[in-house]
């Protein structure tokens, strides 16, 4: 899945949040921290912050907050299962511009998921799914169709909201009904993505609530003693505006990806398909230019900007050194 040219090593490859919370960082600077959040971790404190510190260090999230430097702000959430880019606000600047963002669906996130299901389970490589969710009870479904799930007694959220996602066939295995998948979500509903794949094509990879054993038993047979059980659903990417103190060209477009567990990596690799190292290992553009994270053949976390990406006086450059970023995730090192 790598380039000849180098190795690619992460610095952790653990499968489980009870690690130093630092280790979940990939990239940092003035203004936010990225992280590369694992399966299993709530990303909305189930205490609230001004509770009573016997009951904030009993809160894994709030723990993983508390164990990085600086005070952090959540600025958007991912679900439990879901791995991958989680951004943290530094100030309440950032925390208010990127909040804002989101609530005007002008800040964008892509996601990867493995979906149980060949070629032939897409009526066109790309395309847009538009439904109405109806949550009742927090039991979430296309409306108008059998939940999947038993009736719920109990006073959970209840809501009808329009979903739209895009999506992106990338690739299909030859060995398994397997596909690998990117969605890019215009909307922001609830087990969205989840929902959507598991009505209108198939479910996802290991998917407790909308998929089946007999769905995943395929690939659970392919990788034998190898294969995770949890969700394949990866935010690989997270896009908005950020905005330069001075200069011409204030605003800018920042991206930051957060690389690919290793189990989802596993399981391509045995399925013979193969994604692209921005993909895998994930780094930071500004303005459509990688900045930071490997290249194939390139050590970009121990070279300066300028080496990287050009001439100070470019603007992408100049944008990068007022940064102040640092690249935690993976790098590519010859052998």
């Amino acid at each position: 899945m790598v380039a000849a040219t180098g190795v690619l090593r992460f610095r952790e490859r653990v499968k489980s949040y009870l690690l130093h919370p630092r280790n979940l960082v990939v990239y940092a600077d003035k203004s936010i921290v990225v992280l590369n959040k694992p399966n299993g971790l709530h990303t909305q404190p189930m205490m609230p912050l001004k509770s009573r510190a016997s009951e904030r260090n009993s809160d894994p999230f709030i723990t993983v907050l508390q164990g990085i430097q600086g005070d952090l702000l959540p600025v958007h959430r991912l679900d439990k299962p879901t791995t991958g880019t989680l951004v943290l606000a530094r100030t309440i600047r950032a925390a208010r511009d990127i909040s804002a963002q989101l609530a005007h669906r002008t800040a964008k996130k892509t996601y990867f998921a493995l979906v149980c299901g060949d070629a032939s389970h897409f009526p066109s490589p790309k395309g847009t799914i538009k439904t109405d969710l109806e949550c009742i009870n927090g039991q979430v479904n296309v409306k108008g169709t059998p939940n999947p799930l038993p009736p719920r007694a109990g006073h959970g959220e209840s809501w009808v909201k329009h979903a739209i996602t895009d999506y992106e066939v990338l690739s299909s295995s030859t060995k398994v009904p397997l596909s690998i998948l990117k969605l890019d979500i215009l909307t922001g509903c609830k087990h969205q993505i989840r929902v959507q794949l598991a009505q209108h094509f198939a479910p996802i990879l290991s998917d407790s609530i909308y998929g089946s054993p007999d769905r995943d038993a395929p690939v659970k047979s392919l990788l034998g003693q190898k294969y995770t059980p949890f969700l394949y659903l990866h935010s690989s990417r997270f896009s908005f505006t950020r905005y330069r103190a001075v200069g011409p060209g204030k605003a800018f477009q920042f991206t930051v990806g957060a690389p690919l567990s290793v189990p989802f990596q596993d399981v391509c690799a045995a399925a013979g398909m193969h994604l692209g190292m921005d993909a895998i290992a994930g780094g930071v553009w500004i303005n459509g230019t990688k900045v930071w994270g490997p290249e194939p053949s390139l050590d970009q976390t121990t070279k300066p900007v300028t080496d990287i990406i050009g001439d100070k006086s470019s603007g992408v450059a100049m944008i990068a050194e007022e940064l102040q970023g640092v690249w935690y995730g993976p790098t590519i090192s010859d052998e």
